[in-house]
């Protein structure tokens, strides 16, 4: 029996993935991380919370950050940010069993044989529609802000696994919030995190 876990969870725009992260945390009596990582940044960096806000889970851009390589010490914001996550997440691992959404936490544990790896995914009509209500948009709104999400954390995880992490083939669990739905979805991850935790 592991005395903790670490469940991390990874998620595509429209799931729920947020949400039943949140609900199975509760559930189980686990802390929550998510934005909460932001303000531990803010306050380990000195740096605007709105500003990190804007990076958060955004790649650098290579080309900027390239140029500024060149006889510059500066580190884009983006980038510092992952790297203080990152030691963070780190952090929390080894203090308490917690929930940790996104930020790769699943790359930066992967080494970790008490974290469980979570995606929560859903048929792209299920997301548009989930957008479409939780953001009040029209369809094509709802569409078009869905694969521009999507197409932003793939290249964050992209760039900064060197493109060698796969989002879905290096879980533990896959979920399909359109088949179960929101609540459904939470008690499939409460249960495996306690069929994982022994």
């Amino acid at each position: 029996m592991r005395e903790k876990i670490v469940i991390t969870v990874s998620r595509e725009y429209g799931s729920g993935g947020r949400m039943i992260g949140e609900k199975a945390a509760e559930r189980l009596g686990m802390t929550f991380y998510d934005k909460k990582l932001l303000d531990i940044a803010a306050e380990k960096s000195g740096l605007d919370r709105e500003e990190l806000e804007t990076a958060d889970e955004r790649a650098s851009n290579r080309h900027l950050a390239y140029y500024m390589a060149v006889g510059s010490t500066a580190v884009p914001v983006n980038d510092r940010l992952f790297h203080i996550q990152s030691a963070e997440i780190r952090r929390l691992a080894v203090k308490e069993s917690c929930v940790i959404v996104g930020r790769l936490g699943d790359y930066i544990l992967r080494d970790d044989p008490d974290c469980l790896k979570v995606f929560i995914t859903a048929p792209f009509d299920i997301r548009v529609q989930n957008i479409m209500e939780r953001h009040h948009l029209t369809e094509s709104e709802a569409a078009h802000l869905v694969k521009k999400m999507d197409a932003v954390r793939r290249n964050y995880c992209t760039y900064y696994t060197d493109g060698v992490w796969d989002p879905v083939k290096t879980k533990n669990l896959v979920i399909d919030s359109g088949v179960f739905g929101y609540d459904g979805s939470v008690e499939l991850l409460v249960s495996a995190a306690k069929l994982f935790k022994g």
